[in-house]
């Protein structure tokens, strides 16, 4: 259970200590995306490991490739995990980009209110958040992290 990761995590860092989650099992929901880019990012955490694929997966979507025809495919699970990924790594160069560009930048504070928002926005139940959501959701918030990181490179 992922929020009980979260308190863990909060508690270890609150004590100088870090933590690696290690139980994630991505799936094809939006959970699987939305725990591997918003969480990693708004938490203390050093990283995250998840389950072997499930190479005897009986159920579409549960396995990480799969074949349409002959062709080898992704299966929405890693496709979760890429996407979160990069929701990760969207949120990271705006973090960085905002330390770069200080905070006498016009757009800092707005930048700022956002990750804010965001880290307001979503707290322990990230299933229930992920039922509420969408991947467009999830598409949305990366691109206006995308939109402040560059208007924090402008002058």
């Amino acid at each position: 259970n992922v929020m009980y990761f979260v308190e863990t995590t909060r508690r270890l860092a609150q004590q100088n200590r870090r933590s690696f989650w290690y139980a994630g099992y991505p799936n094809q929901h939006v959970a699987g995306r939305l725990v591997r880019g918003l969480y990693v990012w708004k938490e203390p955490v050093s990283g995250m490991m998840d389950w072997g694929a499930d190479t005897a997966a009986r159920k579409p979507g549960y396995d990480f490739h799969g074949f349409l025809g002959k062709q080898l495919v992704r299966t929405q699970r890693l496709e979760n995990m890429r996407q979160g990924t990069l929701d990760l790594f969207y949120l990271h160069t705006l973090e960085k980009q905002l330390e770069k560009a200080g905070a006498n930048h016009p757009a800092a504070n707005e930048a700022e209110r956002f990750l804010a928002s965001l880290k307001t926005r979503f707290q322990l139940d990230y299933t229930g958040e992920a039922r509420l959501m969408t991947h467009s959701d999830l598409d949305m918030i990366r691109r206006q992290a995308a939109e402040w990181t560059a208007r924090l490179l402008q002058p």
